[in-house]
Parts: structure tokens; C-alpha cells; sequence
């Protein structure tokens, strides 16, 4: 650092930007000026349009409204062909931005499948929301989905079941982080899975959804799609946001106090 560069080190970089031109702009004639890597002051800058980097259309397509999210969203997935950035990986300049990248394109992902279920869709999703959800079992919004989409498929006996595996594989991975991850702020009180109960604490088993013995997805009020209505006691279905559908016991009246002679006047 702070040394001159080398004789040759002007001639040498005029040479790599040369080459460069060449292969970016190979309909360039060989002492027309550049569009591309232009000269800028004692330096080089490289222009480009919008649309002409994948990652910014994709940016761009996540972003902007439009009336149909369904084809918007499908054609910024559309340009995807592997994770961002891949051939640099082991670089450091790289690591933070293809992060980012790749996280928006499951943001992507998320949208696309809550778009075609506000579509109608139901019963062909639910396979991809599975293998969605077992790409990345910690997103919330994943579950969410899929048991929406079971419930409106009809299958309501599956939709607790996936309810009742979300808790338990979220309370599991909290619990394998350690105390830091379910006590974030040293706090005294269990943190709870989110639309739920505590960390920790067992999915309660909603029983036979009927006095007869009869499974759960025989009665299609088990689990009350958010969008039809108020809840039912016994399956308290959460509406669609950030935080996870769950099932909750029924409330149960709390008893009167006793006092220390009603057990003998009995």
C-alpha cells in the first residue's frame, strides 16, 4: 500500500479492458467507441441497461404492481438457474449479495403460492406447498399455506396434522438452539411459537371431531378457514398473516375459589 504502481500496470489494465470489450460488445467495430465500458475521467465505468441484468429484472418484476401476480411473479422465477452467484461463492464481495438474493427468491416463492390460492387453487398446490415447506421447514408462511390449502382441499383431518407437525418441528428447533434462541432477551417468560402456545408445550390433540368416534376430517368445520367466518371452540384457526395457523384447546369456564372449609361441609 501506498506504493507506485508498476510501469506496466497502466498498459496492462488497458489490455484487460480491451479484451472485456470484446467479448461484451462482439458487433463492436475494433475504433468505434464503446456503449458498455466507457472511459470515464482516469477510469472506466460499465453502463447497462435496466433489463439487461437478470437480477435487476427480477428485483424489479418482485416489486412492481400489476394485475396479474400470478404471470409477474412466475416470470422473475422464470429467470432464475440456480442459486445467485454461484461461481463466486468462496468470494467475500459475493457472499452478502447473493444472500439477499436468494432469500428474495423465496419471498418470490411465497407470494406465487399465496397468489394462486387466493386464485382458487388448492388441491393441485399442496404438493408443491409440501415440498416448499420441506425445502425450508422454519418458514412460517410456508405451513401457513399449506394447511390453508388442505383445508380448502377438503382434507381437514391433514390440516391438523400439519398444524400439529409445524409445532412440533419449530419447538423442537428452538429447543436444539439452546436457551439463548427461546429466551432471545433474558427474560423469564417462554417465548411462544407464533399463533400458538409455548415453546415447549405439546400441540394439544383435539380429539375425535365427533361424540361417535369419527375422525377429524369428517366434519369440515374442524378447522375453520379464516376467511368464512368466526372461530369454532376446540380449533381456533388464526387469519393469514405473519404468524403460524395453530390449534388451541377449547376454554374451559374457571372454577370458583374454594374456601378452606367447603371440603369439609361436604
Amino acid at each position: 500500500m501506498g506504493r507506485a504502481a508498476p510501469p506496466a500496470a497502466v498498459a496492462a489494465l488497458q489490455s484487460y479492458v480491451s479484451h472485456l470489450r470484446r467479448r461484451l460488445e462482439p458487433d463492436r467495430g475494433a475504433r468505434s467507441r464503446g456503449s458498455v465500458i466507457v472511459s470515464r475521467g482516469s477510469g472506466y465505468a460499465v453502463l447497462l441497461e435496466p433489463e439487461a441484468v437478470d437480477a435487476w429484472r427480477f428485483e424489479r418484476l418482485l416489486r412492481e404492481p400489476g394485475p396479474d401476480p400470478i404471470a409477474r411473479l412466475g416470470e422473475a422465477l422464470a429467470l432464475w438457474r440456480g442459486p445467485a452467484y454461484a461461481e463466486y461463492a468462496d468470494l467475500p464481495w459475493a457472499e452478502a449479495e447473493a444472500s439477499r438474493l436468494n432469500e428474495l427468491r423465496e419471498v418470490a416463492r411465497d407470494q406465487l403460492a399465496a397468489a394462486r390460492l387466493a386464485g382458487g387453487e388448492s388441491a393441485v398446490l399442496v404438493p408443491e406447498l409440501e415440498t416448499l415447506v420441506a425445502a425450508a421447514p422454519l418458514r412460517e408462511e410456508r405451513w401457513r399455506l399449506l394447511v390453508l390449502a388442505l383445508y380448502r382441499a377438503h382434507r381437514q383431518g391433514d390440516a391438523l396434522a400439519a398444524l400439529r407437525r409445524a409445532r412440533r418441528m419449530l419447538a423442537d428447533a428452538l429447543r436444539r438452539r439452546g436457551p439463548s434462541a427461546r429466551h432471545p432477551r433474558g427474560g423469564p417468560a417462554r417465548p411462544a411459537v407464533p399463533g400458538g402456545d409455548a415453546v415447549g408445550d405439546r400441540a394439544p390433540d383435539p380429539g375425535p371431531a365427533s361424540g361417535r368416534g369419527g375422525r377429524a376430517g369428517d366434519r369440515r368445520d374442524a378447522v375453520p378457514d379464516p376467511a368464512l367466518g368466526p372461530r369454532r371452540p376446540g380449533v381456533d384457526a388464526h387469519p393469514p398473516g405473519p404468524g403460524l395457523l395453530s390449534v388451541s384447546p377449547a376454554r374451559r369456564p374457571t372454577p370458583a375459589p374454594r374456601t378452606p372449609g367447603s371440603a369439609a361441609r361436604r
